[in-house]
């Protein structure tokens, strides 16, 4: 062989390497832009049952308010109401609850809670 050729050899060994180098670092990428992408989306899911719990829990809380109000204290006159009407509203805990009137034979309403862009209902009826 003569040097020509040899150092063809050579320089085609480093561009061996560096293709193996690159496409190892391609690999890499991809995985940790999988793995980020993965990670977000499980952020959010967590999140959206986060503010779930709490809408639900916010309306927990008017169904307990106004079953307190009716029942043990009796100092909330339910029949003055017709339906569709707004019983209670009340801002907490950066959310909020309203209570509204079901118009039906039996006693009937509904308690919602609401945080930040979720919403939960729990509905009562007596």
């Amino acid at each position: 062989m003569n040097k020509k050729n040899i150092k063809d050899i050579d320089n085609q060994k480093g561009q061996v390497a560096m293709l193996i180098t690159l496409t190892t670092m391609f690999m890499i990428l991809f995985v940790g832009l999988f793995l980020t992408d993965e990670l977000l989306k499980q952020i959010k899911t967590t999140l959206n049952k986060l503010h779930s719990s709490q809408a639900y829990y916010l309306a927990d809380t008017g169904a307990e308010y106004i079953s307190y109000k009716l029942i043990r204290v009796g100092d909330l006159d339910i029949s003055s109401y017709s339906d569709n009407d707004e019983i209670l509203s009340e801002n907490v805990f950066n959310g909020s609850y309203r209570i509204i009137y079901i118009d039906s034979p039996s006693v009937r309403v509904n308690s919602i809670g609401e945080y930040k862009k979720t919403s939960r209902s729990i509905r009562l009826e007596w």
